[in-house]
């Protein structure tokens, strides 16, 4: 049996697929002249989230973990975040600046990629859905962008509510609030969460234990 040809996009559908894709490469040269200029002035000036985890895992490492919040409580962007995340930072601080930026940065396009396929696995259409063109506008999109180039952590939150979002659906609440609990790195998203997770009033209760 012949397979049917997947139907031709419609003409704006591939200009906004090649202006998306047009903007995609831009942030991508734009995230590689940033790392060629993470050096230790950047540091210095302290003006991006890489930075705060950068000098987080340098202080955890000089003085010690207390020592971190002391000493960032006058900066204009200081650690907010548990003391648990100091030990997943603490190898950064043997690091160059560029190749600290480099990892933290670069982690958020593997994250990203995990959670379109969460939610490729999510979307419930009939037929062939277009999956291309959301996937550039995300890339093309300046969420995304500030996300890379400032070394944001918002693509690991993102997998840790979709991939919770996915066991749930399947039915496996306790494996879902446990990856939910992963959001507790940051206290404020941890509370928005298991505040919709008890506003749903479908999760048990040990797995609204497990997010908060």
């Amino acid at each position: 049996m012949s397979q049917r040809p997947t139907p031709e996009a419609p003409a704006h559908v591939q200009v906004l697929r090649f202006v998306s894709l047009l903007a995609a490469t831009y942030i991508l040269g734009s995230w590689l002249a940033t790392w060629r200029h993470s050096t230790s002035a950047a540091v210095a000036e302290g003006a991006s989230d890489w930075v705060v985890f950068y000098r987080a895992a340098q202080r955890s490492v000089e003085g010690g973990w207390g020592s971190v919040y002391a000493r960032s409580l006058g900066e204009r962007y200081p650690f907010l975040y548990p003391p648990a995340l100091l030990a997943a930072l603490a190898p950064l601080a043997r690091l160059t600046p560029r190749v600290a930026y480099g990892i933290i940065s670069g982690a958020s396009l593997p994250a990203l990629a995990l959670a379109l396929l969460f939610l490729r696995g999510l979307a419930q259409r009939s037929g062939r859905a277009d999956r291309l063109t959301p996937t550039l506008l995300i890339l093309a999109s300046a969420p995304w962008a500030v996300c890379l180039l400032v070394g944001q952590s918002c693509a690991a939150f993102l997998l840790a509510a979709v991939a919770a979002l996915h066991l749930w659906r399947r039915g496996r609440s306790w494996p879902a609030g446990l990856v939910l609990s992963l959001t507790a790195v940051k206290p404020t998203l941890c509370l928005a969460l298991s505040s919709s997770c008890d506003g749903s009033g479908r999760w048990p209760a040990p797995t609204r234990s497990a997010c908060c």
